[in-house]
């Protein structure tokens, strides 16, 4: 496949815009980003929502990987005599345009996520477009007057004697994104990812890591890094699941619950666990080091701006007593009060979750009336049993737990409900995020993610807990490990792949006869449809939602491998 096309000539990032921009708005902000330098390409849709694809040009754009420090690989090149056989090595330091020719990889095999000269790749590029457009201000001091600021101050309305101090002191994109103008930011897929995917679909291919670094960036890339050595290291608790099976069948004939080798299934993969996260560590510092991520390398503009103060930020402003600046301070201590209100809302949240699963629990039969093992008639009921809910499980009764088909119902019931619960408190952990108002993206981001993983950890686990040591019920544990474990499987496989590649298919064969009608009447407009508009209308990815399925599913392997092998 032959290599990206000049920068200049097609769109690097786009913005769809809500309902709320006005015409009058539109053209003062191509105006704007114009005298930036900023190339844009404004598209509308049949509904006549307005798209902007944004690039610029070669010039800015390198002038803008060298002013936010974009790591890059460069050759040793015109050393002295006595350091000449350090000559041709490879070290990575930000990009300089004076020695842009160090910087060429003369190496590279797949040209397709390079430019021509094989300087910058895809991910380089949506990284300085992005740095490029978003330190933009809405209004620049020295200008007199701006007509992108009085159209934006309709909406906005600041006093007007405050309103260009203001607006000087903002950015383009922040202002537009917190003011309900922007729908969706992001970069443009190029006809480049479709060899990249065929590439990591194909079992006799090698996992290509370093290609969907250079389209989707470190971030990104890490994230498959990890999936591909977490892939191949499952292979160990895999063989001595597969060896305790064969001996259990063919040479001792147990059963799961009478092998007494399957406590050292559970120590193997226990072990297994330690090492594998030693191992991805290790493997994980070389990919930063090989990748300009290292901590050992100093950080750049891009990076740095995890840790600058986010725009969202509120305090009062009062005088640094270490640097003498003014700078916005909010208190600790408020802080961690709204901490600990986050955390009451999510145990209570999760206390929501708790009596779905007794529900489930009781509707597959799982929780009895009486309690066997206690003496006492008035400790003989069990505390968590629902005579509404186990009546479902009876025999000939709707769930009936003897029942090979109709059993599997509450627990889909419960695997769904799980799934809505984690999904709506997505909403509920970013509103708390917000609400505790972080200084930083990387505060921000930590905190969203202990958030979330504790809750959809707890969500998922929690049931199986219960069993293990409330039930103290192995048999029940393994029951409801294996309904849950492949109902929420074919679940995701069904939601995630399934469902899209048949709305994919719908959407294309919709969009192939409106083509057709429109042809028919001459309707090149309508007929015509760019990349930029059905970039637009892509469904936003959230990669953590991957991350964290996997993280849970180790987890399913790790604590509960002797329920089971």
């Amino acid at each position: 496949m032959s290599a990206l096309p000049p920068i200049d000539t097609v769109p690097i990032l786009f913005i769809r815009f809500t309902t709320k921009i006005t015409e009058a708005l539109s053209k003062y902000l191509i105006d704007r980003l114009e005298e930036e330098g900023i190339i844009v390409f404004e598209e509308k849709d049949s509904d006549g929502v307005v798209s902007f694809g944004l690039t610029t040009k070669i010039y800015i754009f390198e002038h803008e990987a060298e002013r936010c420090k974009l790591f890059k690989y460069s050759t040793l090149k015109g050393v002295p005599d006595a350091l000449k056989h350090f000559e041709g090595s490879k070290f990575m330091r930000p990009f300089e345009v004076m020695n842009r020719h160090t910087f060429i990889n003369q190496e590279v095999d797949d040209h397709s996520v390079y430019d021509s000269e094989r300087l910058f790749t895809s991910a380089d590029r949506v990284k300085v477009t992005f740095s490029t457009i978003e330190g933009l201000p809405v209004f620049t001091p020295d200008e007199k007057s701006s007509n992108l600021v009085f159209e934006l101050n309709k909406t906005i309305q600041i006093p007007q004697e405050q309103m260009f101090e203001t607006y000087s002191n903002w950015t383009l994109i922040d202002t537009l994104q917190d003011n309900g103008f922007i729908q969706v930011f992001a970069p443009v897929h190029s006809e480049h990812i479709k060899k990249i995917c065929m590439t990591a679909l194909d079992p006799r291919s090698t996992f290509p890591v370093e290609e969907l670094r250079s389209y989707y960036g470190e971030k990104h890339a890490f994230y498959f890094a990890w999936l591909r050595f977490y892939t191949g290291a499952l292979f160990f608790p895999g063989i001595s699941g597969l060896l305790l099976y064969l001996i259990r069948t063919f040479y001792t004939h147990d059963s799961v619950d009478t092998c007494a080798l399957i406590p050292f299934h559970g120590l193997i993969t226990f072990i297994w666990a330690i090492a594998f996260i030693q191992f991805w560590i290790r493997h994980e510092h070389d990919l930063a080091y090989d990748w300009g991520t290292s901590k050992l390398l100093p950080l750049s503009d891009l990076e740095e701006s995890a840790f600058s103060i986010r725009h969202q930020f509120k305090g009062k402003m009062r005088r640094s007593k270490v640097t003498g600046t003014m700078k916005k301070y909010y208190p600790s201590n408020l802080r961690r009060l709204k901490y600990a209100w986050s955390a009451l809302i999510t145990l209570l949240l999760l206390t929501g979750a708790f009596f779905v699963m007794i529900a489930s629990l009781n509707m597959q039969g799982l929780i009895q009336h009486h309690n066997n093992d206690a003496e006492d008639e008035e400790d003989n009921e069990h505390p968590f049993f629902f005579p509404i809910f186990a009546s479902l499980s009876g025999e000939g009764a709707i769930f009936d737990a003897k029942s090979t088909f109709f059993s599997y119902f509450p627990v889909l019931g419960h695997v769904l409900l799980i799934a809505k619960m984690n999904s709506g408190y997505r909403k509920v952990a970013k509103k708390l995020t917000d609400w505790e108002n972080h200084e930083t993206q990387a505060a921000y981001e930590n905190s969203m993610v202990i958030k979330r993983f504790w809750f959809e950890a707890s969500d998922c686990y929690l049931v199986l807990f219960y069993l293990a040591f409330f039930e103290q019920d192995v048999v029940k544990v393994r029951s409801e490990l294996v309904s849950v474990f492949h109902v929420d499987t074919i679940r995701r496989l069904f939601v995630e792949g399934v469902v899209p590649y048949i709305s994919q298919k719908l959407a294309q064969k919709k969009k192939k006869k409106h083509t057709i009608k429109s042809k028919k009447r001459d309707d090149v407009t309508h007929a015509y449809q760019s990349f930029i508009t059905e970039n637009a209308g892509k469904e936003h990815y959230d990669q953590f939602d991957d991350y964290i399925e996997m993280i849970i599913q180790l987890g399913y392997i790790t604590l509960f491998a002797s329920a089971y092998p």
